[in-house]
C-alpha cells in the first residue's frame, strides 16, 4: 500500500465488505490486503493526474462497484467458511482414527480393543473445544511469542516427571534430534522426546515454506509452537490422569497428532489437493 494516511471512506467499504463475507479469517485478511492496496494506488494515480483528493476518492469508489455485489461474486468463488471448517476437521480425525486402529498393531503388536475407538474420539472432542474455542482466541503474535519458552520447560518438566528420569542439559541435547526409528517410536506410540521435537521441527520448516507475502516469519511460528506445545502439554496432564497407562498413551498421542496436524493442514490447501485430484481423474478417465 503506498505511504500515506489512510482514507476513512476506503477502510469503511472494505469493512463492510470483507465482515460479510462467509470465507476463513486468513483468506479475509489476504482479501483484504489485496484491494487495499487496489484503492489506494487507484487513488495515487488519479492524485498525480491533479484531481482533487476527495473527488479521486468518490471516483475510485465508484469505480470499483457496490460492495453487495462483490460480496456475491466472491461468496460464489471462494468455498464457505463452515464448509471449508468440516473439511479440515473431517481429514484430521480420519487420519487421527486411522493411526489409532492400526498404530498399536504396528508399533507393540497389539490385538484391536474397542477403547482403541472410544478414547480417540472423546479425545479428539477434547483436542477441537480447546483448539477452537481457547488456542485460536490467542490472536496477539507478541502474546504468542512469550508463552512459547514458558510452555515447553514446563512441557520438559512434566515429561521427565512422568517418565520418572532425570533430565539433564546432555540427555536433552542429544534427543532433539533423531531418524532411528526405535527412538522415535515405542510403548508411548510417538510420543517420544525426538519424535515430539522432529514433529516441531516439521511445523517450522512448514510455516516457513507457506508463508504468504506480508506475514512475519516468528508470528507465525511462535502462534504455531506455542498451539503445538500445550497441546503436547496437555496430553501429558491428560496421561496423568487417565485412569490406564494404555488410555494415557491414546491420549498423548491422539492431542500431539491432532496439535501437529492443525498447523500442517490448512483448508485452502485442501482445496487445491482436492481440484488436483479431480483434474487427475477427470483426466484419467
Amino acid at each position: 500500500m503506498p505511504d500515506h494516511k489512510r482514507v476513512e471512506p476506503f477502510e469503511t467499504y472494505l469493512n463492510r465488505m470483507v465482515n460479510a463475507l462467509d470465507i476463513t479469517e486468513s483468506d479475509k485478511k489476504e482479501l483484504l490486503e489485496e484491494w487495499r492496496q487496489h484503492l489506494y494506488e487507484a487513488l495515487d494515480a488519479r492524485i498525480e493526474r491533479g484531481m482533487e483528493k476527495e473527488k479521486a476518492v468518490q471516483e475510485v469508489l465508484k469505480q470499483f462497484g457496490d460492495p453487495d455485489m462483490l460480496q456475491e461474486q466472491v461468496n460464489q468463488v471462494y468455498p464457505s467458511f463452515w464448509k471449508q471448517h468440516v473439511q479440515k476437521e473431517a481429514v484430521i480425525w480420519s487420519l487421527i482414527l486411522l493411526a489409532a486402529l492400526t498404530g498399536p498393531s504396528l508399533l507393540i503388536g497389539a490385538h484391536f480393543r474397542v477403547y482403541f475407538i472410544t478414547v480417540p474420539l472423546t479425545t479428539l472432542l477434547l483436542g477441537y473445544v480447546v483448539y477452537h474455542f481457547f488456542l485460536k482466541r490467542i490472536s496477539h503474535p507478541l502474546l504468542a511469542l512469550v508463552v512459547v519458552p514458558p510452555v515447553y520447560l514446563y512441557f520438559i518438566y512434566l515429561f521427565y516427571v512422568s517418565m520418572g528420569k532425570p533430565w539433564t542439559p546432555g540427555v536433552h541435547l542429544e534427543q532433539m534430534f533423531s531418524v532411528r526409528w526405535d527412538e522415535l517410536t515405542g510403548l508411548d506410540g510417538i510420543f517420544t522426546y525426538p519424535s515430539l521435537h522432529m514433529l516441531w521441527y516439521g511445523v517450522i520448516l512448514w510455516k516457513w515454506v507457506t508463508l504468504k507475502h506480508g506475514q512475519s516469519f516468528w508470528q507465525v511460528v511462535g502462534k504455531a509452537s506455542t498451539e503445538y506445545w500445550l497441546f503436547a502439554l496437555i496430553g501429558v496432564w491428560m496421561a496423568r490422569l487417565a485412569p490406564s497407562a494404555e488410555w494415557g498413551v491414546f491420549q498423548m498421542n491422539v492431542l500431539l497428532l491432532y496439535g501437529f496436524l492443525q498447523q500442517i493442514i490448512s483448508p485452502s490447501g485442501l482445496v487445491v489437493w482436492k481440484n488436483r485430484v479431480a483434474y487427475w481423474i477427470k483426466r484419467e478417465i
